[in-house]
């Protein structure tokens, strides 16, 4: 992979409506289309372990620490810490815990978005992320190619789809 990758972001405004699934779906695909594709969720409690396997022994929590402690290379860290699944899809190990994520702020995240995207390591950056109204995921959001909101059909999930989508019409 040359160049800037494309980078989506697939959310969701309600829990269990199969973002997460389309996502690493998504990403299982470009990879087996020959791309070189890296999974990365910014979800607190996110596993990829849960969907993806690979030799390595760091993790997200790793990475969050190279970049709050402003180390110069943290950006290396990245491509030594990142793992391969069979299916050929990379993707970071979770955090040691849960709490490890919470560190990150906005700032961060779009650092760290950017760095991944610009690298010239991969095709597609896909993003797996809640959908927030929160000016840090907002700002965050303007760096994607594509971004895909994800609903389950349920009442309560398309309302809060148009919901979001009309409060995301009046920030625009």
């Amino acid at each position: 992979a040359q160049g800037e990758a494309k980078s989506i972001c697939f959310a969701s405004v309600s829990g269990g409506t199969g973002a997460s699934t389309l996502a690493v779906s998504a990403s299982k695909y470009l990879a087996a289309k020959g791309k070189k594709v890296l999974y990365f969720s910014l979800d607190d409690f996110a596993d990829p372990g849960l969907y993806f396997s690979g030799e390595g022994t760091e993790c997200l929590s790793d990475i969050i620490f190279a970049l709050k402690s402003k180390k110069a290379n943290w950006h290396l860290k990245l491509k030594s810490i990142v793992r391969r699944d069979e299916s050929g899809v990379y993707f970071f190990a979770q955090a040691h815990t849960d709490l490890d994520m919470r560190e990150l702020n906005g700032e961060d995240k779009k650092t760290l978005i950017n760095e991944l995207v610009s690298s010239g390591d991969y095709d597609y950056v896909v993003l797996d992320s809640r959908l927030s109204l929160d000016k840090e995921l907002l700002n965050l959001y303007n760096e994607f190619s594509s971004i895909v909101l994800v609903c389950d059909g349920t009442d309560v999930s398309v309302s809060k789809l148009k919901r979001a989508y009309g409060s995301i019409q009046i920030i625009s």
